[in-house]
């Protein structure tokens, strides 16, 4: 093994047992920001491998190559990769330019994936705002603007925004959906094969005392694992695409998403429902969508949406715990029925929207965004009728 590989080992190492002990000693001071104890780290399992770093010296760009002699490791790239690892060609960036060969921070990952490696790579990317979107010229934002987000389970994303003129967007989640089904049907029967045969497992010792067997369910497994992450996160990057791309039609200068704390962790749903939930990252969504609109110019945010959906946009109710069913409760009076069927909410003049669209619009209204209502035929009209675009697989 390379020296240098050999030592960023050996710093990986020291720098997690350094990260528990702090975490450690953070979780004794502040338990309330853990969802459990930090646990220490462990031996990989026999067979098992761990990424690596690997630094400029080690693997080196030749012609629109990265290769790493000692390993016979040869990686083609794309001409755009080529051009920013180049330091010896003007990249006709003036950020970029001025930068010293040093402040251009660059990491190399191998990470052991089924039947091979991957060779990971990080760069400085300019911090110029693009002017392009596929060619055509970005229109100017217009001060105000923004745009909402409703994340679901069939409905991906429910995107609304406080420009009128523009109809609001769902990205289908349906897909993601299906990929997920049949992720969960197949390891659970690998599983069930895995235990049948008896392969080889590992004890787990519970709290009540208690032991569990659990037995390993081999390659197929860590097959199908990066079959359905290799989907969905093809499914994400589209469906982000598609949400900068109406960002950008709208003129927006600000996305706001919704996020609750822990809604992954407690979420008290059925059993079936919280599978379709859970397994959706919302969170890598957003990740990535962060890092695509600030190429735009375009902020993302996250908003907390408790209450936006028991609440009605067009009657201009705040989205809060005094609008909601609880509170109603509380009060003696019986729960709203707004949502007559699962995609449609009414309001209290009748009108039947749709209620994700609800949602999302008062998540904006949380934000403290100003809508004008002024023109309330003009916003029925626009949110009576969303268009849905569904990400190929």
């Amino acid at each position: 093994m390379n020296i240098k590989i050999s030592n960023s080992v050996v710093k990986d190492v020291r720098r997690n047992w350094s990260n528990y002990y702090k975490s450690l000693s953070d979780y004794k001071k502040h338990p309330y920001k853990y969802l459990g104890k930090p646990k220490f780290p462990k031996y990989l399992r026999k067979g098992k491998r761990h990424s690596t770093e690997l630094d400029t010296q080690t693997i080196k760009l030749k012609g629109n190559y990265l290769v790493y002699d000692k390993a016979d490791l040869k990686v083609r790239i794309s001409p755009y990769l080529q051009q920013a690892l180049d330091d010896t060609k003007q990249s006709n960036d003036e950020w970029l330019d001025q930068l010293t060969r040093r402040q251009r921070i660059r990491t190399y990952w191998l990470k052991p994936i089924v039947g091979g490696v991957k060779l990971c790579v990080t760069y400085v990317v300019s911090q110029k705002k693009l002017d392009k979107y596929k060619g055509k010229d970005v229109p100017q934002r217009k001060a105000g603007i923004v745009v909402a987000g409703d994340p679901g389970v069939d409905n991906l994303m429910t995107l609304a925004t406080n420009n009128w003129q523009v109809n609001p967007l769902i990205i289908n989640g349906k897909g993601i959906k299906s990929v997920n089904h049949f992720y969960n049907k197949r390891k659970a029967k690998l599983q069930e094969l895995a235990t049948k045969y008896k392969q080889k497992g590992v004890i787990i010792h519970k709290k009540d005392g208690t032991t569990q067997v659990v037995y390993h369910t081999g390659r197929a497994y860590s097959r199908l694992t990066q079959w359905r992450n290799q989907k969905i996160l093809s499914a994400i990057h589209k469906a982000t695409d598609r949400i900068i791309a109406y960002a950008i039609s709208c003129g927006a200068e600000r996305i706001i998403i919704g996020r609750n704390k822990y809604w992954k962790q407690r979420s008290n749903m059925s059993k079936k429902n919280n599978q379709n939930f859970i397994g959706i990252p919302h969170y890598r969504v957003v990740q990535i969508l962060t890092y695509k609109a600030n190429r735009y110019g375009i902020e993302v945010v996250s908003q907390p949406e408790s209450y936006t959906s028991q609440t009605s946009f067009l009657d201009n109710e705040k989205p809060c715990w005094n609008n909601g069913n609880s509170s109603r409760k509380k009060q003696g009076k019986s729960p709203i029925n707004r949502r007559i069927k699962r995609g449609l909410f009414r309001s209290n003049e009748g009108y039947l929207i749709n209620a994700d669209v609800n949602g999302a619009l008062q998540i904006m209204t949380k934000n403290k965004v100003f809508c004008d209502r002024s023109n309330s035929q003009q916003i029925i009209g626009c949110v009576l009728h969303p268009r849905k675009w569904s990400p190929h697989f």
